[in-house]
């Protein structure tokens, strides 16, 4: 996506190289499950008695299509270590910015990493990489406003 940009554990992915797709920004912005409503199910009344409760949502697997572009074959497996050594601590804070304009949106996420079940490198310089990421609570994503004059820095 032209006007998204991802930060992952207070770093900027594109100094490491990384275009998001549109797939990747699709299934960060997905709205979460929520969990089965809890049911009374008494054979004495038609129907289910549904208790009154707030929803709780669900924790949440997701793949990341991105792509990391570099201009020869060092820059590229130097940006392929950098994300890697971004991404294997487990635990990664997400920050997708989005905008159009001079408005726009940060979503943050708490993600922890899984695996890359899906890797391609073509000619030293481009890469396309599937990261599958877990999301156990996603109640706790946040959201700002942001003012691209003056977006703030992560």
């Amino acid at each position: 996506m032209k006007n998204a940009k991802l930060f992952i554990n207070n770093v900027d992915t594109t100094s490491l190289g990384v275009i998001l797709s549109d797939a990747a920004v699709s299934a960060l912005m997905a709205p979460p499950e929520v969990k089965d409503y809890v049911v009374n199910e008494n054979p004495t009344i038609d129907g289910d008695e549904v208790l009154e409760t707030t929803p709780k949502l669900k924790s949440r697997t997701i793949s990341l299509d991105i792509g990391l572009k570099a201009a020869n074959l060092y820059q590229f497996l130097t940006r392929r270590q950098n994300l890697i050594d971004v991404m294997k601590g487990g635990s990664m804070d997400l920050v997708l910015r989005v905008w159009e304009g001079q408005s726009g949106i940060d979503i943050s996420y708490n993600m922890k990493y899984l695996k890359c079940p899906q890797y391609a490198e073509y000619n030293g310089r481009l890469g396309k990489l599937t990261l599958k990421l877990y999301e156990p609570n996603p109640a706790t994503q946040t959201s700002i406003n942001v003012d691209m004059n003056n977006p703030p820095e992560y």
